[in-house]
């Protein structure tokens, strides 16, 4: 049986180690650590092995000897955006017998918030290193983000994205190499630090004194030209409907003005969503209704809904606003992607309809719900107000039985 601890080092250096891991760290025979936290070890006579990676120290662990105690050190604490998590997974999978247990150490946040004097317990707080995401729809509902960057998410990129997004004033403060001789925080604004290079592993703080709220959008707020777009309470309605997720990741086929993929996108700023469509005339107007309304998670996708779904992450959710007489098409390649999505679709057509409830009518394993739904809107005409009729809206919600609620 081999004893192991996951010990949480700090923003790296060996003085940021707490007392309670310096002792496990010093009766420790074997240190498995990323390069960089193994520097202090060189001269200690234990067996060192270098890895960042959770599959490796697993590896490593299981390669040594019986009897030998452990230190893994994984950078800041082992209960923030953590090597710690993957890591006690695999080593409980790999040998029931071993010991291992954590110890907590300081977050990089947490030096880094006291380094300026201030709390973090007012902040959104989240990590962009090695994970994708957006950080101007973040930043702009908040008035404190922490983010931690890293050598592809650099503070001059994450200021960058600001600036495309109107943000290009809100104050950004960059902490480098904390911890170390050459720690260095620099105060800057999102305009000036997309000039600046700044060092791979980064805490980044971003305050924004004006942050906003999220209401539903308009249709009138919109660029729709002459594409056809799903009207606001249709849109409300097949949005709740979607039973949306904060991290997400949706499918917007047939996204027409975009209209649908821009709500959901300001409404799961922590998920992606990806517009469908095919008409060049469409497109251009998604494109400009991203922009006007700074949706940075949303993606457009050119192309049929169907070919285009094939290079895209598994669904958790899809809109179908619009098939071009292919919704079955698209039903497939959407459940080739994962069988358990969560599909609303808008039927404006009796063939759309019909081939909606063909489709699912064999499918035993699926719910299916439908809605119609006819929106009537007053209108002056002289002294009087007649009502104005929209068409008729069948709202279909189909997903896997388990699902439902």
């Amino acid at each position: 049986m081999k004893h192991i601890y996951i010990i949480g080092a700090g923003p790296g250096s060996r003085s940021a180690l707490t007392v309670e891991a310096q002792k496990a760290v010093e009766g420790s025979d074997c240190i498995i650590a990323h390069g960089r936290l193994l520097r202090d070890y060189e001269n200690s006579g234990k067996i060192l092995l270098e890895s960042s990676h959770a599959e490796k120290i697993a590896d490593y662990v299981a390669e040594l000897n019986d009897g030998l105690v452990i230190s893994v050190l994984v950078s800041g604490d082992t209960g923030f955006y953590s090597l710690a998590k993957k890591l006690m997974r695999l080593l409980q999978a790999n040998d029931k017998q071993d010991k291992a247990e954590m110890i907590s150490g300081v977050s990089s946040v947490a030096y880094f918030c006291a380094k300026l004097r201030s709390s973090w317990d007012d902040a959104l707080l989240f990590s962009l290193h090695g994970r994708p995401g957006s950080v101007a729809d973040k930043v702009r509902r908040n008035k404190k983000v922490i983010v931690l960057t890293d050598a592809v998410y650099t503070p001059s990129v994450i200021a960058g994205e600001l600036c495309e997004n109107g943000l290009e004033n809100v104050m950004l403060t960059a902490g480098e190499n904390l911890s170390y001789e050459d720690e260095a925080i620099t105060s800057l604004t999102a305009r000036e630090a997309a000039q600046r290079q700044f060092g791979a592993l980064c805490v980044l703080q971003i305050e924004n004194p004006q942050p906003e709220e999220h209401q539903f959008i308009g249709d009138s707020d919109f660029i729709r030209g002459n594409t056809p777009m799903t009207k606001q309470e249709i849109r409300c309605i097949s949005i709740n409907k979607l039973r949306l997720s904060k991290t997400d990741i949706v499918y917007d086929a047939g996204a027409g003005t975009g209209s649908v993929a821009v709500e959901i996108a300001l409404q799961i700023p922590d998920g992606r969503v990806f517009a469908l469509e095919k008409e060049p005339e469409a497109l251009r107007l998604i494109e400009e209704n991203k922009r006007k309304f700074r949706a940075g998670n949303l993606e457009i996708i050119p192309g049929n809904a169907e070919e285009g779904i094939l290079s895209l992450p598994p669904p958790d959710k899809v809109f179908i606003g619009g098939s071009g007489g292919r919704l079955t098409e698209i039903l497939e390649a959407v459940y080739r992607k994962n069988d358990c999505a969560y599909v609303v679709i808008n039927a404006v057509t009796l063939e759309t309809f019909c081939e909606a409830v063909s489709y699912y009518k064999n499918r035993e394993a699926y719910f299916f719900e439908v809605v119609q739904v006819g929106v009537n809107s007053a209108k002056e005409a002289g002294s009087y107000h007649l009502l104005s009729a929209q068409n008729p809206v069948f709202i279909i919600t189909a997903g896997r039985k388990e699902t439902a609620t």
